[in-house]
């Protein structure tokens, strides 16, 4: 692809460490995580699809291996202090943040190219107050078939950034909690205040918007300046419906699974997804009453 077009992968709330999120089954555990140390933990059904989604999609970009990889915050799970510590594999950060980068790892990249950017997590799942992620877009290095190590570098954006690729600006930020009925309305508000503030002057321009945190796809395009669009978009998760989903609502929160990603020419974005199935709690009808 070279500089004609960028191939840029987004990934968010993986939530590692719950479970109901994405874990590496090879990750061992260390002392004081409640299980033995050197023990590893058992994927249970609604992480199994997980990792097999996750094998599928490092497949599909082999012949592609991204130029940018972004991650949209929620990596990892945290400690879930309102679930008491709860329905978590471990609520070590550190073993978390392992577990991560050894799924960061199997993602295919292409060498002394590729670079990860990432920016904050919601307070509430970042055990050390945003510095897990910090930790995370430190970069990592990747040794294949006995290779030189490869080094993926990385770069911290704090709670928002504006990224420039070939000329077009995106903004980037995990997203908050807002009361909704229809995704296309939540989406249309945070464009409405976007474009209000840069038409004043209070922030820079930029075309695109990208966020986590609603565990839904949705991508929006409205007429912009200069024969441009101006594009929101809405990242799917690689956490399962979870059990506070399911009690809020069932059939309003029920995440899509997978990741956005974008084709980045001098002349234009190009917003896509690769979704899989969504595990859920109830995976068939039961049949009850006398036959």
């Amino acid at each position: 692809m070279g500089n004609k077009e960028q191939f840029v992968l987004f990934l968010s709330d993986l939530h590692v460490g719950s479970y109901w999120g994405l874990w590496h089954p090879d990750c061992e555990m260390k002392k004081s995580a409640a299980m033995e140390e050197g023990s590893k933990w058992t994927l249970n059904d609604f992480q199994k699809p997980l990792w097999e989604y996750w094998l599928d999609l490092c497949d599909w970009l082999k012949p592609h291996p991204p130029d940018i990889i972004i991650s949209l915050a929620d990596l990892i799970d945290g400690a879930a202090p309102k679930r008491w510590g709860g329905e978590l594999v471990t609520d070590k950060a550190e073993i978390q943040i392992e577990a991560t980068l050894m799924l960061l790892r199997m993602l295919p990249i292409k060498p002394g190219i590729t670079e990860f950017l990432g920016v904050s997590s919601s307070p509430y799942h970042d055990i050390k107050f945003f510095s897990a992620m910090n930790d995370i877009a430190k970069g990592w290095t990747v040794k294949r078939n006995g290779e030189r190590e490869i080094a993926v570098k990385g770069k911290y954006l704090g709670r928002a950034g504006i990224i420039d690729i070939l000329g077009h600006k995106i903004q980037l930020y995990h997203g908050s909690s807002q009361a909704y009925v229809y995704r296309e309305m939540l989406k249309a508000r945070a464009r409405l205040f976007a474009t209000e503030s840069m038409h004043i002057g209070k922030i820079p321009d930029f075309e695109a918007i990208v966020n986590g945190h609603q565990h839904f796809w949705l991508h929006m395009k409205t007429a912009w300046h200069d024969g441009k669009d101006f594009q929101m978009v809405a990242c799917p998760a690689f956490q399962a419906q979870t059990d506070f989903m399911a009690w809020r609502d069932p059939n309003k929160l029920t995440p899509d699974i997978g990741v956005a990603y974008a084709r980045v020419t001098k002349d234009r974005i190009d917003f896509d997804r690769r979704l899989y199935p969504t595990p859920v709690g109830i995976l068939k009808p039961v049949k009850a009453g006398r036959r």
